[in-house]
């Protein structure tokens, strides 16, 4: 039987699009215009980087990218298929009127090979990837550190904690409601790199200052390239890493090639560029001074009191100080055991915020009260729970020391320790101050509320002398809160201390160690 196709009969004339699918358009259009010109017009136009660049989701949400991710996608299988079936049956129609095989076989063989490139396509891990990730965080967006924006002062906006999907569209709307802030303050690790390019772009539009002394890193780096002004704190520091992408752990060419051009965009060298793709995304690299003075990203080192204390305003905000202070587990233990005196403290610190025009004093005020109320503690609890925490604090001082002794000055000074302490020892250290402020809640008014043994004079004098045997001038290195030796000398002091033979004597001693004169 003859299976050539016989002649259609008439029927009314279809559109364009419909006569394409029944393949009764020329084989020659059927390839050239609705295949290849076609694809090569609407291909390019539906790349995920254009479509991001131009319409960041933190302009809206990231359900409109991941609609947008949706229609292309439907779009490119639809369009796929009206492509190759209206071709495929345009060249049998080709056939059966006596076209040349060698014509057709190629454009069978064209369309079997597009077939496979659009299954690799939807099947190629980079757009699988992002899809996954952008679905991920769409249904768990607290993955990434919720953002805290604020307005710290009239003409000046903080930016703070991550950067997920709403980050920009937060930021404009407190820069259209306050259109006389002229600078950003960040302290931010970073989040979206969707949503960074997008707070960059207000940034640029407004010619708003940058600042940071505090941490500034992955994206919230895009957002300080941004400033028309670039100034950094004593203590600011600017993070770099390789893109990735949320929630997967895996990199992206297309996020990376972004993310490459962003930096180009800022006008950052390529040996920079190639620092920052090098460095895993699971690590930071952290440039010195010179060199981000040399790549024009820090234009201006700045003084911190020529802006507002981001701490102090976040401190006052309603329901702040209550939570800074259950940061700490002997103001919660207080709370739990003594709530009358957990109360008056922090009327004590309310009043001590109100006064202070900086973070850190209000800070090592806190400290430091806390350090007498657990010396107070200390003195009414019994002498072996007292010990043990004193035998906590010795390895919790040689573990500063491995810091370096800034970190340890400052803790023995009764000032903030900055560096990465082990989890460990502090949380021993932490767990031993608990058990000192559980065995004596509530803390008596008495201060002592027993006579301070008579021999602790004399035992520090034994105890000094020993230590002066090994470090002479300890006694003037202790007195002077010497920074170079105030680590050694307190940890040789309570090692002697620590090995008086009475328990109630040994703490004892330590805990008049402060105040000891000759």
């Amino acid at each position: 039987m003859d299976r050539s196709l016989d002649p259609s009969p008439a029927r009314p004339r279809a559109s364009y699009f419909i006569r394409h699918w029944r393949g009764e358009l020329s084989l020659a259009r059927s390839f050239w215009v609705n295949s290849v010109l076609l694809s090569a017009i609407w291909l390019p136009l539906l790349g995920l980087e254009p479509l991001v660049r131009k319409y960041p989701p933190g302009v809206g949400s990231l359900g409109i990218l991941l609609v947008a991710f949706a229609a292309i996608l439907v779009f490119m299988i639809a369009m796929s298929i009206w492509q190759g079936v209206g071709t495929w049956r345009s060249a049998r129609r080709h056939r059966a009127q006596g076209g040349r095989m060698l014509w057709i076989r190629l454009v069978y063989a064209l369309i079997l090979l597009d077939c496979a490139y659009a299954l690799y396509s939807l099947a190629e891990a980079d757009g699988q990837e992002a899809l996954k990730s952008a679905w991920q965080l769409w249904r768990d967006p607290q993955q990434i550190p919720s953002h805290h924006i604020t307005l710290l002062a009239r003409d000046e906006l903080g930016i703070a904690g991550g950067l997920p999907p709403g980050s920009a569209e937060a930021v404009r709307q407190q820069l259209d409601a306050h259109p006389e802030v002229t600078r950003i303050q960040l302290d931010s690790t970073g989040g979206l790199l969707i949503e960074a390019q997008a707070i960059a772009k207000l940034v640029k539009e407004k010619g708003l200052i940058t600042y940071t002394n505090g941490n500034c890193l992955s994206a919230c780096t895009l957002v300080y390239q941004a400033g028309r002004e670039r100034w950094l704190g004593p203590e600011g520091r600017l993070g770099y890493h390789a893109s990735g992408l949320y929630g997967t752990g895996a990199s992206s060419t297309t996020v990376a090639e972004m993310y490459r051009q962003a930096l180009l965009d800022d006008g950052l060298s390529g040996a920079f560029i190639d620092q920052v793709l090098n460095t895993h995304q699971d690590s930071m690299w952290f440039p010195d001074r010179d060199t981000l003075r040399r790549e024009r990203i820090v234009t201006r080192l700045a003084d911190p009191a020529d802006f507002a204390d981001r701490w102090l305003a976040r401190l006052r905000e309603p329901g702040q100080l209550e939570a800074y202070l259950r940061r700490s587990a002997l103001m919660r233990t207080m709370e739990q055991k003594a709530p009358e005196q957990f109360a008056a403290e922090k009327r004590q610190f309310a009043e001590a915020l109100q006064q202070a025009e900086r973070f850190d004093a209000v800070n090592t005020t806190i400290i430091q009260r806390q350090n007498e109320l657990l010396r107070r503690a200390m003195l009414q609890a019994p002498a072996p729970v007292a010990l043990d925490f004193l035998r906590d604090e010795l390895d919790f001082l040689g573990a500063l020391a491995q810091i370096d002794s800034e970190a340890c000055w400052a803790f023995i000074s009764g000032k903030p320790v900055r560096g990465p302490i082990p989890e460990q020892v502090e949380a021993s250290r932490r767990a031993a101050g608990v058990r000192v402020f559980e065995s004596a809640m509530p803390l008596r008014a008495d201060d002592p509320p027993v006579p301070v043994p008579v021999t602790v004079d004399a035992d520090l004098d034994a105890v000094f002398r020993r230590v002066e045997q090994r470090l002479p001038q300890a006694y003037e290195h202790f007195r002077s809160h010497d920074r170079g030796t105030l680590c050694t000398v307190h940890q040789a002091l309570y090692r002697e201390a620590l090995a008086l033979p009475d328990p109630q004597r040994a703490a004892a001693a330590l805990m008049e160690l402060n105040g000891y004169r000759r």
